[in-house]
């Protein structure tokens, strides 16, 4: 169960960081703590902070994390595990971005 709570936990924490980089943009903390994480990704698409295909993969990622709190069969376990790999790629190049304040090229997106 270590695995699915830092999942979850990772998830948590790249939304952070997207809100504190949308602040860049114009957005004010109290907008964006008041908007639904789904849009949160779909605005991090919009100023090239992730690529549509990694937004798509974003929204699984977090369907998945909403289903933790009703289900820890073993199903939903191996379901988890299946994504992890995807995601941790797609964290790795969200933080390499938030990091350097990089954004995609047109090509990347």
């Amino acid at each position: 169960m270590a695995i699915i709570k830092g999942f979850e936990l990772a998830q948590e924490i790249s939304f952070k960081l997207i809100k504190r980089r949308l602040r860049d943009f114009g957005y004010t903390s109290r907008r964006l703590e008041a908007t639904p994480v789904k849009e949160l990704l779909r605005l991090a698409a919009q100023h090239s902070l992730l690529s549509l295909a990694e937004v798509e993969r974003w929204f699984s990622y977090r369907d998945n994390r909403n289903s933790t709190a009703h289900d820890y069969g073993e199903a939903f376990v191996q379901q988890t595990l299946c994504l992890l790999p995807n995601f941790i790629r797609d964290a790795h190049a969200l933080a390499e971005r938030l990091h350097t304040g990089s954004l995609l090229t047109g090509e990347e997106e």
